[in-house]
């Protein structure tokens, strides 16, 4: 057996500013942290973040099969939710994290922000002003307020590149609408403008496109996308680390699922030791957290910044005690 005990912790972690959960609003994010500690006397935390919408599991279900596994003999095995599968993976890969390198290139997280009502067009390109790369969600009830939007935020900087995420928005749009929408703007690629393979495939022959929901769902669509958007929640930790490492051109994108600052430094330590060619990461909902980073630790809610030299940030703040063995 590895493990000479286990915690589970339960944390309410509070938002800056609440966030859409199928519909309502919610201004903190629940979660689940494990602490482990090896018969060698090493320690190694993980989160377990189930997010409505992106995963099937709540947290109660986590919490519940959390503390059947880790009650089970050693080598037992059992069925697990996707982001407690994470969360699980993330502690036995800590056991033998790989040797850090030297990162001579810097980290840069893109700004994530949805299009505003015409009269905030201004305030909101103010407030993004230090963002180089900004990540735009996009949906279609008034393109011509986008379209006005999106060249605003063009102009504002002359090396300025735009991601936009249509979280599958134009489904019932062609794509001359999506053209348009980006035509003669610095645009790297349109995030899930469809949930129709067929549609997506015809779409990635004249547009550059990347995949979230739909990454991994056809192997040819894989191969026509500019960019993989890796949520390592959705996949699970040893699939997102294939993905990094993965020989492929297309773009290796680090994006999230509003997990803690102590999480997001963790995927970024990882992402940028097994990525090739590392892009800008999709880090923006950093900026919704209000539990702040320790002094002296990477801080992810910034645009500019070096790598974090450790996988794993203080954990300190471990929340309240609701399980040991």
């Amino acid at each position: 057996m590895k493990w000479r005990n286990s915690r589970i912790y339960r944390v309410s972690l509070p938002l800056l500013k609440p966030i859409l959960v199928r519909g309502q609003e919610q201004f903190t994010r629940d979660i689940i942290r494990i602490e482990q500690e090896s018969w060698d006397g090493r320690k190694a935390y993980a989160e377990c973040s189930p997010l409505p919408g992106l995963h099937e599991e709540t947290l109660e279900e986590c919490l519940a099969a959390a503390k059947e596994y880790l009650a089970l003999p050693a080598f037992a095995s059992m069925d697990l939710p996707p982001s407690l599968k994470t969360a699980l993976e993330i502690l036995e890969w800590q056991l033998d994290i790989p040797e850090l390198k030297l990162f001579p290139d810097a980290f840069e997280n893109s700004a994530l922000v949805t299009v505003p009502a015409a009269e905030d067009h201004a305030e909101v390109i103010a407030s993004l002003t230090d963002a180089r790369v900004i990540k735009v969600k996009i949906g279609t009830r008034d393109l011509n307020n986008s379209r006005r939007f999106l060249e605003a935020l063009s102009k504002a900087r002359p090396d300025r590149e735009l991601r936009l995420d249509c979280n599958q928005a134009f489904e019932n749009c062609g794509i001359d609408e999506v053209k348009q929408l980006m035509e003669g703007l610095p645009v790297r690629y349109v995030e899930e403008p469809f949930s129709d393979i067929t549609k997506l495939k015809a779409f990635a022959r004249i547009i550059p496109i990347a995949l979230d929901e739909s990454l991994g769902l056809d192997s040819e669509l894989d191969s026509l996308a500019t960019a993989w958007v890796i949520k390592p929640n959705r996949f699970g930790w040893q699939k997102a680390l294939e993905l990094f490492a993965h020989p492929s051109p297309q773009d290796k994108i680090l994006s999230n699922s509003f997990e803690s600052l102590a999480t997001l430094q963790l995927y970024a330590w990882a992402y940028r030791r097994f990525v090739v060619n590392p892009k800008p990461c999709g880090l923006g909902t950093a900026f919704y957290m209000a539990d702040e980073v320790k002094i002296g630790s990477w801080n992810p809610k910034t645009f500019l910044a070096d790598w974090p030299y450790e996988a794993i940030a203080d954990y300190s703040e471990r929340g309240e005690l609701v399980w040991e063995n």
